[in-house]
């Protein structure tokens, strides 16, 4: 049975370019974590199962400040407290479903834009979400492969990706 990967892929240089966009002005209410960057080793199992089924992922937009170099502070967008965010692994013929919830202490919109979803947007279009809110959407995993997701709310993509998502 084929494997399909969904996963976010971020080059390095997204915190390093997020790194020179501001801190938020009431950067004391945004929390302040050690680390940001994901464990490459932390991936799902692979499926060893023959048919498909309903794979929930549950996904929290949270904004950070971490210290991306001595001294150097950076506001950084995450999936799940991580960039890149988590990889999402399902198989062909799944229904994945999919929970976005944008953090209450959050400042921005964010969104789920993910490059194996067939369709307008590949869901950014139905998971926009305000500070404290959730949205789920579902889709059949109809191909084979490693694909990208991330955020690309207001209309913006390139601005939440160089910030971490």
């Amino acid at each position: 049975m084929r494997i399909a990967g969904i996963y976010f892929f971020t080059l390095s240089v997204a915190l390093a370019i997020g790194s020179f966009f501001q801190l938020p002005a009431a950067h004391a209410d945004v929390p302040t974590v050690p680390d940001v960057a994901k464990d490459p080793l932390d991936i799902p199992p692979p499926i060893h199962r023959r048919h498909p089924e309903i794979v929930v992922v549950d996904l929290n937009a949270q904004e950070v400040i971490t210290e991306i170099d001595p001294g150097e502070l950076a506001w950084v967008w995450t999936f799940n407290g991580t960039v890149p965010g988590p990889m999402i692994r399902v198989m062909v013929g799944d229904t994945v479903v999919i929970n976005l919830t944008n953090s209450v202490d959050n400042t921005m919109a964010h969104n789920i834009d993910l490059h194996a979803v067939m369709g307008p947007g590949g869901g950014g279009a139905v998971t926009e979400v305000a500070p404290g809110e959730t949205k789920t959407f579902s889709f059949k995993a109809r191909r084979a492969g490693a694909f990208a997701y991330h955020c690309a709310a207001e209309g913006m993509p390139w601005k939440h990706v160089a910030y971490g998502m």
